[in-house]
């Protein structure tokens, strides 16, 4: 097992991970996820990265303080998914970042991204821009999950390949950040209701915001939010009976 703490959003990521096949993540920042899944021997080999050197020789000395083998990981440093070859990892990890940047890290590398088995993805905004991005170009959300970590709730995403015509058709319903995840309602995940607060939160400051003005934009944006509210009161009934 592993000899350093690791936050429960670190730890949700790491168990989506494909179990026995080479990882990557992309992004270390500190290489504490690449020594958490060695040392848990949930994959043989993960390669750590990250666009910048600081962050890498920061994983390197960890590693090493670690005790762990370094020969059970690679340490690049690079732009995304740039570094990697077409097969290198099956597990590809991307956290911590906006959700159209680790949009754009996947599709601007198409060959290495076709390669990759499962993508862990937790995006700090715009989820669902993410979520559309992803599902219009023949992925699918295998599983979901919430963490939270220093007062923030989180959202670490899996997908994976699959045919088109799988997709549900409800996560096309909005595009403004605002889908909630079936998975989470199935699960009846323990964060979901402090995630429906949050929601409903940020819907009561955009109402607030636009408060006093008027017009048939501004009506059509009130209503919008309003009906969201309504439709997570609604939902958080259904889980209360």
């Amino acid at each position: 097992m592993s000899k350093f703490r690791v936050s429960q959003r670190m730890k949700f990521i790491c168990e989506e991970v494909l179990e026995g096949k080479p990882a990557a993540d992309i992004g270390t920042d500190h290489g504490i996820v690449p020594m958490y899944l060695v040392a848990t021997q949930r994959v043989p080999l993960c390669i750590a990265t990250d666009v910048n050197k600081g962050p890498i020789i920061k994983a390197r000395d960890n590693i090493f303080a670690s005790g762990l083998d370094p020969s059970r990981f690679r340490l690049l440093i690079g732009n995304g998914l740039g570094v990697l070859e077409p097969g290198d990892a099956s597990t590809v990890i991307i956290a911590g970042m906006g959700g159209e940047l680790i949009r754009n890290i996947i599709f601007d590398a198409p060959k290495v991204a076709e390669s990759v088995e499962r993508f862990v993805l937790q995006p700090r905004s715009k989820s669902s821009v993410l979520r559309r991005s992803l599902l219009e170009n023949g992925y699918i959300i295998v599983n979901e999950r919430l963490a939270r970590e220093r007062g923030r709730i989180c959202q670490i995403i899996s997908v994976e390949h699959k045919d088109r015509s799988e997709l549900p058709a409800e996560v096309f319903e909005d595009e403004l950040d605002f889908f909630i995840p079936p998975f989470l309602y199935e699960r009846n995940d323990p964060l979901l209701g402090a995630y429906l607060d949050q929601k409903k939160l940020a819907a009561r400051i955009i109402i607030d915001k636009i408060k006093g003005m008027e017009g048939p934009v501004i009506e059509e944006k009130r209503d919008f939010w309003q009906r969201r509210i309504a439709q997570i009161e609604e939902r958080e009934l259904k889980l209360r009976t």
